[in-house]
């Protein structure tokens, strides 16, 4: 199947096309309006819009494939092609008879067609969704949201809400599941989809500061490293959730960028101060993080 209709020049050269033939259609107009003396410059513009969809039919991507390789082209496309072609030979025939205004309208009608022709081509080329793909990287998604929901909900005793509870979560997997051995993966992809719209929406529920937990205490300096790690990690989940889904200024965005570079440097000095086994400094700079992460949020609308 031929690619061509996704050419960006040929787009280009449509439009570019179209928006000089309205001027010439706008020019003879006005000639017309203004009565005597203007058949022979309205000759000469009729001459000029026919050489420009005669570039158009012929010499465009599309139009040199339709022309000299018509095989590889949708028959569908091909054949407005061809609607195209007969309405710029009529054209073409009622130009030498000097009817200009059935020469006008002919080749008002092949554009009309090479656009359809354009646009059908650039449908056919396009390439089909491999559902296998996308219904294992939903689900991935899926399990990596509903991990981080059990382990939240745990550390904060709260319960998810009744929007969404485990047993509705294990049900629509299941669903996504049957539909996908039955063949229906279109149905698979809106399931999970679904799932995963509401799971994200949860994330953020249960991160905002209503649901905080305050006043913990920790046996051990390591004890208190593993619940911020897992903190600092929810934080990047719901950070990169909400950056797929918000559209921000650039100065938000880029003050966003800052404070997640900060995180990061953080982060890995605090992984090095812990293999250095210095435990306190670790958890300072992990902390440290997390508060790069809380100002990024808050960025978003999150008050952590």
């Amino acid at each position: 199947m031929s690619k061509t209709g996704n050419n960006p020049s040929e787009r280009v050269l449509i439009w570019a096309m179209a928006g000089l033939l309205q001027m010439n259609v706008a020019n003879l107009q006005a000639s017309e309006e203004s009565g005597a003396g203007k058949q022979g410059k309205n000759q000469r513009q009729l001459e000029q819009k026919l050489a420009l969809v005669e570039r158009m039919l012929y010499q465009s991507p599309l139009g040199e494939q339709a022309a000299n390789r018509p095989t590889e082209l949708d028959p569908a496309v091909y054949e407005v092609w061809l609607a195209a072609r007969l309405a710029f030979d009529l054209a073409v025939e009622s130009l030498e008879k000097r009817h200009g205004e059935d020469a006008n309208m002919s080749l008002n009608s092949a554009l009309t067609f090479y656009r359809k022709a354009s646009a059908l081509n650039r449908q056919a080329a396009t390439p089909e969704v491999d559902f296998t793909a996308l219904i294992s990287e939903l689900r991935s998604r899926v399990n990596g949201y509903r991990e981080s929901l059990e382990r939240i909900l745990e550390e904060k005793n709260i319960q998810v809400s009744d929007s969404l509870s485990k047993n509705e979560i294990d049900t629509a997997i299941a669903a996504a599941e049957a539909y996908e051995k039955q063949g229906a993966a279109d149905r698979a992809v809106e399931v999970l989809q679904t799932l995963q719209a509401a799971m994200e929406s949860e994330l953020v529920r249960i991160r905002s500061g209503e649901t905080l937990m305050s006043g913990v205490e920790f046996k051990t300096i390591e004890e208190a490293f593993e619940y911020e790690l897992r903190n600092n990690r929810s934080n990047e989940q719901l950070l990169e959730l909400l950056s797929r889904n918000k559209t921000l200024s650039d100065s938000k965005q880029h003050r966003i960028s800052q404070y997640l570079r900060e995180s990061h440097e953080a982060g890995e000095k605090a992984m090095r101060y812990r293999e250095e086994g210095n435990m306190e400094a670790a958890l300072q700079a992990l902390e440290s993080g997390t508060v790069a992460q809380t100002q990024a949020l808050r960025l978003f609308g999150v008050s952590i």
